[in-house]
C-alpha cells in the first residue's frame, strides 16, 4: 500500500514539474511598448493590436447642452499604442458645436468642430495614456435640440504577449532524487 502511495506522489511531482508556467508583466497604465517593463527586458513575439470600443450610454447635460461619454480602461499588458480614432455621431448643426477630450488633469481638450453626421478624430500620442486609462469626453452644442447619439474608438498597436517558459530539466531529477530518499529511508527504519 506505501509502494502505490509513493509511486502516486512521484508520478503526480513528474506530471506536474513537465509542464509549462506563464509568465507576463504587470499593466502599467501607459503606453510604454514592448521591452521596456522590468519584468519584460526584451519582446521577442511582438504581436499586433487592433480593437473597437464602442458606447452609445452618453449622459445629456440640458442646461449646458452638453453630451458626456466614456469608454473604459485598456488591460492589455505592454500595449504600445500607434494609433487611435474616434468616431462620433450626432445631431449638430455645425454652428459652435465643438468637441473635447479630458485628459488626466481634469480638463477638457478640444479636438474638433461638430457639424452634424458622422464624423471621425485621429488622436495626436498626447491622449494615448488616456485611451489607456479610460477616454472621458464631451460636446457641447449651441442648441439644446442637438445630441451626441454613439461614439466609437478604433485602437490599434503592438503588445507582447505572455509567453511559456520551460521549465528546468533539472526540476525532473526531483523524482528521481526522492526516490532514492525514500528508499534509504525504509533500510534505515528496517536497520
Amino acid at each position: 500500500m506505501n509502494t502505490i502511495k509513493i509511486a502516486a506522489i512521484i508520478c503526480s511531482l513528474l506530471v506536474g514539474f513537465t509542464g509549462t508556467a506563464s509568465a507576463g508583466s504587470k499593466h502599467h497604465h501607459h503606453s510604454s511598448g514592448c521591452g521596456t517593463t522590468p519584468s519584460n527586458p526584451i519582446c521577442t513575439n511582438s504581436t499586433d493590436y487592433s480593437e473597437s470600443f464602442y458606447t452609445d450610454d452618453i449622459t445629456y447635460n440640458a442646461y449646458w447642452n452638453k453630451s458626456y461619454g466614456s469608454f473604459d480602461a485598456i488591460d492589455v499588458p505592454t500595449l504600445k499604442i500607434e494609433s487611435a480614432v474616434l468616431t462620433v455621431n450626432t445631431s449638430a448643426n455645425g454652428w459652435f458645436d465643438n468637441f473635447y477630450l479630458k485628459s488626466s488633469t481634469g480638463y477638457f481638450g478640444k479636438i474638433g468642430h461638430l457639424n452634424g453626421g458622422t464624423q471621425s478624430f485621429t488622436l495626436d500620442s498626447k491622449w494615448f495614456n488616456e485611451v489607456m486609462s479610460g477616454l472621458s469626453f464631451k460636446a457641447w452644442f449651441s442648441l439644446d435640440h442637438e445630441f451626441l447619439n454613439w461614439a466609437s474608438l478604433d485602437v490599434k498597436g503592438e503588445y507582447c504577449p505572455p509567453s511559456a517558459v520551460p521549465v528546468p530539466a533539472s526540476i525532473l531529477l526531483f523524482g528521481p532524487a526522492l526516490i532514492g530518499f525514500t528508499a534509504l529511508r525504509r533500510r534505515a527504519k528496517k536497520s
